[in-house]
């Protein structure tokens, strides 16, 4: 089924086996580089149908530095997709 996971699902989803893909999507769920989650929202702000957020150092909602929060949009328009 070609969807993008709900916000309820999150990107676990895609780690698990399905019967398209019985070794999942990815074969781990990913995380940042502080070794915290990503968060998932679908959808995303600004009109976007999902976001894939990481929260920085500090694993929590703003910041600045090495604390503020990075989402796909942010890596999409620094041209990293």
């Amino acid at each position: 089924e070609d969807r993008y996971p709900t916000s309820d699902e999150g990107l676990e989803i895609l780690a698990a086996p399905s019967d398209a893909m019985t070794d999942g999507i990815l074969n781990k769920v990913p995380v940042d580089p502080w070794k915290h989650p990503y968060q998932y929202n679908k959808p995303g702000r600004n009109g976007r149908p999902y976001e894939v957020i990481c929260l920085g150092a500090d694993g929590r909602e703003g910041g600045e530095g090495p604390d503020r929060d990075i989402t796909d949009a942010d890596v999409e328009e620094a041209g990293g997709y």
